[in-house]
């Protein structure tokens, strides 16, 4: 099994049948999963500088596609709003807009 950090809950998965459970979980229990071992989807350095200062874990740019297999799992950094076209997602905006953390397993 392994674990990812998503900024989005969008999974398009690459086959199909696929199942996911989703669960919020609060900013302390999103600290602890990312004490472990995990794989950085994130692609903007204002999303990881918003994770950071919640979570004290700095994961970083790492833009990649990842897609889950069954059994894995991806914490899911995931803004309240959109932003204005053409805004850049900085720490300051995720602020702004707000944000949660998102669980999601994929279970098929």
């Amino acid at each position: 099994m392994s674990t990812f950090l998503f900024n989005t809950t969008i999974a398009v998965p690459d086959s199909y049948p696929a199942q996911f459970d989703f669960k919020v979980v609060t900013h302390e229990e999103a600290s602890e999963i990312l004490q472990g071992e995990f794989i950085s989807a994130i692609g903007h350095d204002g999303s990881a500088v918003a994770i950071h200062a919640v979570t004290g874990v700095n994961p970083g740019v790492n833009r990649i596609e990842a897609e889950l297999a069954p059994g894995d799992r991806a914490l899911c950094f995931k803004l309240n709003g959109r932003l204005p076209v053409g805004a850049i997602i900085d720490a300051e905006a995720c602020n702004q807009i707000g944000f949660r953390f998102i669980l999601m397993t994929r279970t098929t």
